[in-house]
Parts: structure tokens; C-alpha cells; sequence
């Protein structure tokens, strides 16, 4: 989805997307490569890659992750670190109900947070989440 979202928006916001682009691993649908090394020579999303996205199973997950990656980039900041940095795994507490939310879109939430483990535990009614910053390279 992020693929097709960068190219879409690309004639608009060409400095952004085409920053992004070149953050972004190589992505491969449907055997062909769309990355290229600017965004600007990518090819125009192909209607067949639209059908890879699926629509989300619940609504109720998006103000949960907003939650969690505000969390995540919160912590990465008191940390002093770069938003990129990775995070070797996040322990999130949540009701069970917003964890079924959280489990639809989970890998989601380790692509955008760069999040390697995401595990969760039971809690009472607030999200909390702990984070364990990947060691240095």
C-alpha cells in the first residue's frame, strides 16, 4: 500500500515522496519490481496492485495504533534517537477487545514504527506501551 500511495501522491508532493521512496525497502507485486531509483521514473500504479490491499476488518484498530506509534515516537524522542531508529521489540498492555483491533493490524504497526517484536499482555483500560530500542550496528 505504501508503494502505491507514494507514486499517487508523488506529482503533488514530489520532495516528500520521492524521500520516502528512497527510505523504503524494494517492493515486489504481482513478479515485477516497481522501485526504481527515483519515484519520478516509477511506473504509475497498476490497477491489479490495488487488489492486494485488503479493506480493514475493524475502524476501531486506527485510534489504537495512532496511540501506540504516538507512544513509540514519544519514546524514540526522550531517547534522543532518529524516528528511524529500530525497536527490538514493544510490549503493549491493552483490554483484550483493543488487542483483537491491535492484532488485525499488526504488521502495520511494526512496518511504520520499525518494530522487529510486538507483543501483548492484558490490561485494564488504557493502552501502555513499553519499548526496547534495537542495539547499535
Amino acid at each position: 500500500g505504501l508503494s502505491i500511495l507514494l507514486r499517487m501522491f508523488a506529482p503533488v508532493l514530489p520532495y516528500i515522496t520521492e524521500e520516502m521512496w528512497n527510505r523504503k525497502p524494494v517492493i515486489q507485486t504481482e513478479n515485477r519490481s516497481v522501485s526504481s531509483i527515483s519515484i519520478h521514473t516509477s511506473s504509475w500504479p497498476h490497477v491489479s496492485e490495488f487488489d492486494a490491499i485488503q479493506a480493514p476488518q475493524s475502524s476501531a484498530s486506527f485510534p489504537s495504533v495512532r496511540t501506540i506509534l504516538n507512544e513509540v515516537r514519544r519514546q524514540k524522542g526522550e531517547a534522543k534517537v532518529s524516528v528511524r531508529k529500530p525497536v527490538k521489540q514493544i510490549t503493549i498492555t491493552a483490554p483484550q477487545d483493543i488487542q483483537t483491533g491491535i492484532q488485525l493490524v499488526e504488521q502495520d504497526i511494526c512496518a511504520a514504527g520499525m518494530i522487529s517484536r510486538m507483543d501483548l499482555k492484558d490490561g485494564e483500560k488504557d493502552i501502555k506501551v513499553e519499548m526496547e530500542l534495537a542495539e547499535k550496528i
